[in-house]
């Protein structure tokens, strides 16, 4: 006869795990309960009404709790499994979702519900989330339908596409969240800070390149309102986004050679020369605009 510990697991001390949002303890929690006390998987059905009612509010990570525990007590659940699944995917959590099915198919190796069922549906879903361009869902599904070895041929190359597709999303987030950044940075004179996010989003998403006749419009506007030190910052970001912007270089050039500022002239066009060795804005375009001015290019 197996004997409980002198220290029993308790169902209350799962429940406050749930409510504290630490999930995979209370998982472990009720392994333990139910392990000493199996009368407790009859609490099944509390656990999926509440996870549940958070899927249907869209309170994804709430109902992840009630749905977990929902299947530690009744693994042949299967509506349990689609939304926890689901609400994982909603939330990008995808190693959170390995982690948890991996442990339940080492547990339940022959389950029909985690080797047949589930594999069955996510394919399917996978298929059809991919069709209509949702990467993120689509990748989800098929890792379940991988972490289950399901018997799906091109599940590996389907996670391949959609990883890639993901990983442009993904570098377009955070090109937009730099470039954003970089936008309101500017507006308050934090021009160093504004220049790093800008030269990050670009490293993200080169489309924001095209933005450079943007910020030079902007610097001649700024010019227009006296404003010299604002329109000298915006000039240098035209030139990070599009070195090329010529326009971009001769207000640039002729604003520090009206402030008499040719040190920092020097030690500016000194760093770009260094990036752009063999730049026709270096080499070409601006020795024959300064000469023009009269002035001495180095």
């Amino acid at each position: 006869i197996r004997r409980p510990p002198r220290s029993t697991p308790s169902n209350s001390s799962a429940a406050s795990d749930v409510y504290k949002r630490q999930y995979f303890e209370a998982a472990e929690h009720f392994k333990k309960v139910i392990n000493y006390q199996p009368q407790y998987k009859e609490k099944a059905g509390e656990w999926m009404f509440k996870g549940n009612k958070d899927y249907n509010l869209g309170k994804y990570e709430k109902a992840i709790g009630g749905l977990l525990l929902t299947i530690i007590l009744d693994v042949n659940n299967v509506e349990a499994h689609k939304k926890l699944i689901n609400s994982f995917i909603k939330l990008a959590r995808l190693n959170d979702l390995k982690k948890v099915y991996q442990d339940l198919i080492k547990e339940y190796p022959d389950n029909q519900i985690l080797t047949t069922t589930l594999p069955q549906y996510f394919y399917i879903k996978g298929i059809d989330s991919k069709k209509a361009k949702d990467y993120i869902g689509a990748l989800g599904s098929f890792e379940i339908v991988r972490i289950l070895k399901g018997n799906y041929k091109d599940v590996a190359n389907l996670i391949k596409i959609c990883q890639k597709e993901v990983e442009k999303i993904e570098k377009a987030r955070k090109g937009k969240e730099n470039y954003t950044k970089g936008e309101k940075l500017f507006k308050p004179g934090h021009y160093n800070e504004a220049r790093e996010a800008i030269q990050t989003a670009i490293k993200y998403d080169k489309s924001y390149k095209k933005k450079a006749s943007q910020w030079t419009q902007q610097g001649k506007s700024l010019l227009d309102k006296g404003k010299y030190e604002q329109a000298k910052e915006s000039f240098k970001i035209a030139i990070i986004l599009d070195f090329n912007q010529a326009e971009a270089h001769k207000a640039l050039v002729n604003l520090y050679i009206d402030a008499e500022n040719l040190n920092e002239f020097k030690q500016l066009y000194g760093q770009y020369k260094k990036g752009h060795p063999k730049s026709s804005i270096l080499t070409t375009i601006l020795p024959k605009f300064l000469y023009d001015k009269g002035s001495t290019y180095k």
